[in-house]
């Protein structure tokens, strides 16, 4: 069965994403995607975005980690269902890079977005009531993909 889970990024959001794009998690960065911005330059870019262009906050961004059963589906499949979330959760509003980790005995996505507008960052205000919100997105996707939901 799959689940998700997020988190807020308090620290350094470079190197939560220096870690969910190394190459010997990604099949040398073949499972890496970003949208509205280059997977390549993400580090500089949320950097930029959090040194300049918001207010001081404690959450700097969000960790979103979407993991399936062992045979579950394939590499392909689940980076495909990852950026169709991704998309879904954002609404192609927002920036984010996903990347999925084939690493371990079961595929996981790992997506970081940062909280850049108002309206998006009083929605995540309630960590717990998001979860409940990207529950259904994510039910809605894996419906859609036939992938077990837990």
């Amino acid at each position: 069965m799959a689940y998700t889970k997020i988190h807020a990024i308090k620290a350094t959001v470079d190197k939560t994403i220096e870690y969910i794009c190394n190459p010997d998690k990604t099949d040398e960065q073949i499972y890496i995607s970003s949208y509205a911005c280059a997977h390549e330059t993400v580090a500089i870019n949320f950097k930029y975005t959090l040194d300049h262009c918001r207010e001081n906050r404690p959450n700097k961004a969000y960790h979103l980690i979407q993991a399936f059963a062992p045979g579950e589906v394939g590499y392909e499949e689940a980076h495909r269902i990852g950026k169709e979330l991704a998309d879904k959760i954002l609404e192609g509003k927002y920036s984010y890079v996903i990347t999925t980790h084939i690493d371990k005995g079961h595929i996981h996505n790992h997506i970081i977005f940062l909280i850049e507008v108002l309206e998006l960052r009083n929605r995540l205000s309630d960590i717990q009531q998001e979860a409940i919100y990207f529950r259904g997105c994510y039910d809605s996707v894996g419906y859609l993909k036939k992938a077990a939901i837990l």
